[in-house]
């Protein structure tokens, strides 16, 4: 066609439901989670949330560090606490010794020049001198694996030497453990096991010191068993290693046999805690572990989180959007989906109601976290469907004062879910506060969060409110830093049902276009129509479709076309107005339906002289209908003849294929799914080529019917072999479709004179179309 190359590119730019090449959303992408753990006060376990991505550092993630670095806290303790965690760090870590001047802005510097700490600012300028050497450096002589660097080695004996002087005890151990590093560094592994053992090993308590120093000495040893017991301490007790930490843990060592090392309760559930965190799966034995020997620890808080979160990808995941969990123990064939998961929910349901015992014995009043202690309780229900109760606990959880606003988000997010899941189909409608509640979601680019509402008023038949809220998904530019692949929603078709290019969505026009029927969208139309914009709401959640109205008209026109009814069709098509058609998203129709030959398919052709719009398109073709079905037409071979030229032009093989679809794709004939089966296996326009060859007058124009007959025939053989491998694989198919052709057999048979013509010569079309009087 004229103008298809140019409405491709036009798709593309516009369309956001296409990517790059070979893009498939996975992961993270898919993950579904609407209840963010990203809570301030579990930031230092913000790197270890649930996520089927691996681990990455505190740097990588962009966190600020300050509040939970025990080391600027172990020194502001040190000094009474009388000076702010900012002035600290800033010293510690970002401040040069020229800037420690009496004048200096830091009030922790001026402390230590006005109470003449000097011992304190020897140590500190010492230590900013070793930093620069707290990495292994490769040789690149690769005499060995890494290279030893001489000044290391002297910073390390006098580190030892001045642990030695006459020196208050905090800086003894600080100058013991930058020696303890240099050796590491230098791979002077001995001198760490020694310093270690000498200086740390054994201790009662312990402060950050006492675990950096400990991280180094795991970074030396062999044994399994031990080396995941000093992770597990340094990843319980030093945020700033946990990152480090973590990697150094062996999955395979049984944490029973861990757990013997531990010398108390706290030790104890320093072993869990890692354990849990390293596992992806089903973790309720360790927080009870932690609980019994730590009821108020923050970590089983978070540990909680991430359970919660893990349920939310088993049960949501593959429940909303029908993609596998984005971590998951069990690999299925996708023509198991259904039944695997489907079973794989009803389990993960059962254990989000084991959790919740757990959660319900105890007092949420003695853990670290009350309040997000009491909001996952709420969720759990919810996943367990206990929709009233879970309603009930929700709004007497908000008539308390919730102090911390990060809580009441996530509750009115739940009492908003819970309205409308616990409505009964035909009957589900947004109230005041849970429209409010989506609005306030919006802004914060929760798409999950809306995606999962709309889908819970889509399976109560409420399609138009779902079809408003899933037109405001994905709509915001995020950029990658601002985690834009985790607030954007894919989804995917069910079981048997497929779009043109793939067979996920993120856009709600796409999924309106695969999975509505036309009452569906009927009724979307309609609600449009009602739906002024005079409040909020709607303003907000219609904006979208009443400006895609004439969209929507077209939509329900085309899913009429794909039942062949046409009259149905024209009726919408009408309601569009008619400048949609000049739009360059419909040029495609610059082309004649009712021309077509041996081979052309989306190419331009003789016969574009002509051109139609869709209404100008059905009124032609239900006039040229009516005219071969009148059995006083003299010429009714002709007009089924142009029929049969247009219901091919409307398959995905001719030049009106828009007609029936949005976007076509290469590998179209290999969808089964297709509510409209003539689009690949063109019977309607083969029908019509019969009927023509019926009322035919002349043997070449009779001839001509079948040879256009079998060209329909030979698609629908192409279809067939594509998706059932029904030929013999090791000969050419293209040869065995042309023998299993039966309406080319029957054009030898009856007009073996015109036979070669017809399938060899590609001008023929023209002369033999020409001879039907």
């Amino acid at each position: 066609m004229k103008r298809l190359l140019l409405f491709i590119l036009i798709l593309l730019s516009n369309s956001r439901s296409i990517f790059a090449c070979g893009f498939y959303p996975y992961g993270e992408e898919v993950r579904f989670s609407m209840y963010s753990p990203d809570f301030p006060l579990l930031k230092e376990f913000q790197l270890f949330i649930y996520s089927s991505d691996s681990f990455r550092s505190y740097s990588e993630k962009n966190i600020d560090t300050t509040a939970f670095d025990e080391n600027v806290i172990l020194w502001r303790k040190t000094y009474k606490n009388i000076i702010s965690l900012e002035s600290v760090h800033e010293a510690v870590y970002k401040l040069e010794k020229k800037d420690f001047q009496s004048s200096s802005p830091n009030s922790f510097v001026r402390l230590l020049i006005q109470t003449k700490d000097t011992a304190a600012m020897s140590y500190l300028f010492f230590a900013k001198k070793c930093s620069g050497l707290n990495e292994k450096i490769s040789d690149p002589w690769e005499r060995n694996e890494y290279a030893v660097i001489p000044v290391r080695n002297k910073l390390m004996q006098e580190a030892l030497r001045r642990s030695t002087t006459n020196i208050r005890d905090d800086l003894k151990k600080r100058y013991l453990f930058l020696a303890m590093r240099l050796a590491y560094y230098n791979t002077q592994h001995d001198a760490v096991r020694k310093i270690y053992e000498g200086n740390f090993a054994g201790q009662k308590e312990r402060d950050i010191i006492d675990y950096w120093s400990m991280y180094f000495y795991c970074l030396t040893e062999k044994d399994p068993v031990k080396v995941n017991y000093y992770a597990a301490q340094v990843f319980a007790f030093a945020p700033d290693k946990r990152f480090m930490a973590q990697q150094q843990y062996n999955d395979s060592v049984q944490v029973s046999d861990v757990i013997k090392l531990a010398e108390n309760k706290q030790e104890q559930a320093a072993v869990w805690l890692l354990a849990a965190v390293r596992n992806p799966y089903k973790c309720l034995p360790y927080l009870k572990k932690i609980y019994a020997v730590d009821p108020s620890s923050k970590a089983l808080v978070f540990l909680l989180l991430r359970e919660v979160n893990k349920l939310e990808d088993w049960i949501y995941t593959p429940y909303y959007t029908e993609f596998t969990p984005s971590i998951s123990a069990y690999n299925s064939e996708e023509n198991e989906f259904d039944a695997v998961y489907k079973e794989r929910i009803r389990k993960d349901r059962l254990y989000a109601n084991e959790v919740y015992a757990f959660t319900k014995q105890i007092s949420a009043a003695k853990v670290y976290y009350p309040a997000v202690w009491e909001s996952i309780q709420v969720y759990l229900n919810i996943m367990n469907l206990d929709y009233r109760r879970a309603l009930t606990d929700v709004e007497a959880l908000l008539k308390q004062k919730q102090t911390d606003p990060f809580v009441t988000d996530r509750l009115n997010m739940l009492k908003t879910f819970c309205e409308v899941a616990v409505q009964p189909k035909g009957n589900a409608l947004l109230s005041a506060f849970s429209k409010a509640e989506l609005m306030k979601q919006y802004t914060q680019s929760n798409y999950k969060f809306i995606f999962a509402v709309s889908k819970e008023l889509e399976f109560r038949n409420n399609a138009p409110d779902a079809a408003a809220l899933l037109s405001t998904v994905n709509l915001s530019e995020i950029t990658e830093q601002e985690d834009g692949w985790r607030k954007t929603i894919f989804w995917r078709t069910r079981k048997g049902s497929y779009m043109v290019y793939g067979d996920f969505y993120n856009d709600y026009f796409d999924y309106l276009d695969f999975q509505y029927t036309p009452d569906q969208v009927k009724s979307v139309i309609a609600r449009v129509k009602q739906e002024k914009g005079t409040d909020a709401y709607s303003a907000w959640a219609y904006k979208r479709l009443h400006k895609d109205l004439d969209l929507l008209y077209d939509l329900t026109g085309t899913k009429y076309m794909r039942k062949n009814n046409l009259q149905a069709a024209l009726q919408y098509f009408e309601k569009v107005n008619d400048s949609i058609w000049e739009n360059e998203r419909y040029r495609y129709l610059d082309s004649n339906p009712f021309y077509t030959d041996f081979y052309t398919e989306h190419e331009g052709s003789v016969g574009d002289t002509i051109t139609y719009t869709k209404p100008q398109l059905v009124k032609t073709l239900l006039t040229y209908l009516k005219r071969a079905n009148d059995p006083a037409n003299k010429d009714r071979d002709y007009y089924y003849f142009l029929a049969g030229n247009c219901y091919l032009n409307m398959t995905c093989y001719g030049n009106s294929w828009m007609m029936k679809r949005y976007t076509l794709s290469s590998s179209t004939y290999n969808r089964t799914g297709y509510n409209d089966r003539d689009f690949i296996q063109p019977e309607y326009a083969k029908q019509y080529y019969l009927k023509a060859k019926q009322y035919s007058k002349t043997k070449k124009f009779a001839a001509l019917c079948l040879r256009m007959a079998g060209r329909c025939e030979k698609y629908n053989l192409q279809v067939l072999y594509e998706q059932k491998k029904r030929y013999d694989a090791s000969r050419s198919y293209e040869d065995q479709i042309f023998k299993a052709n039966k309406y080319y057999r029957q054009l030898k048979k009856e007009y073996p004179d015109d036979y070669d013509e017809l399938l060899s010569n590609c001008e023929s079309f023209t002369p033999y179309f020409a001879a039907r009087r």
